[in-house]
């Protein structure tokens, strides 16, 4: 399937970020912590809007001010918006996304942005508090890496005007075209 990256967004290829800052929190953690971020790297390493960001205060999720932010199913995640109390009330928040996975709730996401400024920011938590601490960085990978192919999916949509699926469906037709010119008698 051919996708045309034009994507506007600056974190492209740079989605586990570490702030000077973090060496001394980063020396006092374990061996293993480590490697779960040196693979994180490597599995984000295409992300296009998400990142992770790791300073000396812990792990944060960062995205692009236009990375998509919504509910969305894929594959064996689901989403359904969260609540906050407003005026009393328990009201549903846009901002707020439940995760599921197989249907059972594996973290919290709060989009947030900031009076003035462009760039989102992001609370996330499960069931025993917030993901927040380096050793969270592997679990906010995934996230991460969920929620970036989740925008890069409605962004082609929004380009294209067409679902992934046409879009696989036209690139088989390309592709068989091709193998019976190759192929074919």
């Amino acid at each position: 399937m051919q996708v045309n990256n034009n994507m506007q967004s600056p974190n492209f290829g740079m989605a586990l970020k570490i702030k000077p800052g973090a060496r001394k929190a980063l020396e006092e953690c374990s061996l293993e912590t480590i490697e779960k971020l040196q693979k994180a790297r490597e599995e984000l390493k295409n992300t296009k809007f998400f990142h992770v960001t790791i300073d000396e205060a812990g792990a944060k999720l960062e995205s692009d001010k236009d990375a998509y932010f919504g509910r969305f199913n894929h594959g064996i995640y689901s989403t359904k918006y969260g609540e906050k109390k407003e005026a009393g009330k328990m009201v549903t928040a846009d901002n707020i996304i439940m995760i599921e996975e197989n249907g059972h709730t594996i973290a919290g996401v709060g989009r947030y942005v900031p009076y003035r400024e462009t760039e989102p920011f992001y609370n996330t938590w499960g069931m025993f508090g917030s993901y927040d601490k380096i050793e969270d960085a592997p679990l906010l990978s995934k996230l991460a890496k969920l929620l970036d192919n989740v925008a890069v999916e409605k962004y082609n949509e929004q380009v294209t005007g067409k679902t992934a699926a046409e879009l696989e469906k036209s690139e088989v037709a390309k592709q068989v075209a091709k193998l019976m010119d190759l192929c074919g008698e």
